[in-house]
């Protein structure tokens, strides 16, 4: 009977410590993207997986000096495919690479498309103050799909990127 509640007691612990994640910067809010399943999913590196980037010293993901829960690691030349839910009005990100690791040049572009027209795309990250590159989008109401690409822009050695906070409103 003791042991029943040790398990439920842990369980809720565990859930509220999952509920209850920083997203640290106030205007990051909405769906965050990693939750859902994407219907394409090519990277340039390692596997396609939210949350996890595959570095050796476990380094944390950084924005504005801040830890980053939310994220998603798509190595250059990556293509992410999502359907989108309805009302959705806005996609906000920031574009970046990891802070630890120095002999990331940030040689690689953001770009995000609706229905497969582009409607953002960034200059190389490193032309951008700390590497970090924000993104908001409009979406129209009528928009079915949204497509996050990486480009390497044809130096595709270490271009470990990163959209940090991937959020839909």
């Amino acid at each position: 009977m003791k042991n029943q509640y040790y398990i439920k007691a842990t369980v809720v612990a565990v859930l509220l410590s999952a509920c209850s994640q920083d997203r640290s910067l106030p205007d990051h809010k909405g769906q965050f993207l990693g939750e859902l399943e994407p219907i394409k999913a090519k990277v340039g590196f390692g596997d396609f997986a939210p949350n996890y980037y595959p570095n050796e010293d476990n380094a944390p993901v950084l924005v504005d000096g801040k830890k980053c829960n939310y994220y998603i690691f798509a190595h250059a030349d990556s293509d992410l495919v999502y359907n989108l839910p309805k009302g959705v009005k806005r996609f906000s990100a920031v574009g970046i690479k990891p802070s630890k690791d120095k002999g990331i040049a940030g040689t690689f572009a953001f770009e995000v498309l609706l229905d497969g027209k582009s409607v953002y795309k960034s200059k190389a990250l490193r032309l951008y103050p700390n590497y970090q590159v924000p993104i908001s989008v409009d979406i129209p109401p009528e928009t079915q799909t949204l497509e996050l690409k990486v480009d390497s822009l044809g130096n595709n050695f270490a271009d470990h990127s990163i959209w940090a906070f991937p959020f839909m409103e």
